[in-house]
């Protein structure tokens, strides 16, 4: 199974004012270059690509340097989890 986010993603344009909103209600004061706008459930195991309830601003993980942009490192284990619900070995309620 083929999977890209970016045709799952909504553009930056509509995403930019709500990822400033949603980091403030967190109280995050850090560089929203250096956030990611996730979903709660990744959209390659079936989250909601519409329902803004389900996203949050998250912050970059300990180590990262301030103003490299956005660096997760569960999005790896999220394509990881991705290839094995494809491959049959986990379900994907398993996996979320």
């Amino acid at each position: 199974m083929s999977w890209r986010w970016q045709e799952h993603q909504a553009p930056e344009s509509i995403t930019h004012q709500e990822k400033k909103l949603n980091a403030a209600s967190y109280g995050y004061k850090g560089s929203l270059g250096d956030s990611e706008y996730d979903h709660l459930i990744s959209l390659q195991l079936g989250g909601d690509p519409d329902n803004a309830r389900k996203l949050w601003g998250e912050p970059a993980d300990p180590g990262h340097k301030p103003g490299w942009g956005v660096n997760n490192l569960e999005d790896a284990v999220e394509t990881k989890l991705h290839t094995t619900v494809c491959s049959g070995k986990v379900t994907p309620k398993a996996a979320q």
